[in-house]
């Protein structure tokens, strides 16, 4: 078994909290794209195929015509993920009652 396994093993056997913790501080190890030989710089998203770039491209346009409208609010990032931090501490809990 490899150190990488053992730390995920070790990491399976953490508390929901902590493994969130955790996916949190590794979140914040890994440094910018560019900012280090082995992050690969690509400067923009990469599509599987050109047809989904400019799917992807009119969604973003349509979602920011939204939002210049005024038809859509912009929430704050922290208040995002902490509602998605216990969806999924929820889901795990329930996971692991049944």
């Amino acid at each position: 078994m490899t150190t990488v396994e053992q730390i995920l093993e070790q990491a399976l056997a953490l508390s929901v909290a902590d493994r969130l913790a955790l996916i949190e501080k590794l979140d914040l190890s890994i440094p910018a794209e560019g900012s280090h030989p082995e992050v690969e710089n690509t400067g923009s998203a990469e599509f599987a195929t050109p047809e989904l770039a400019a799917k992807w491209n009119d969604e973003v346009e349509r979602r920011l015509g939204a939002y210049d409208r005024g038809e859509v609010q912009a929430i704050d990032a922290d208040v995002v993920l902490a509602e998605l931090r216990a969806r999924l501490a929820t889901k795990m809990a329930e996971k692991r009652a049944s």
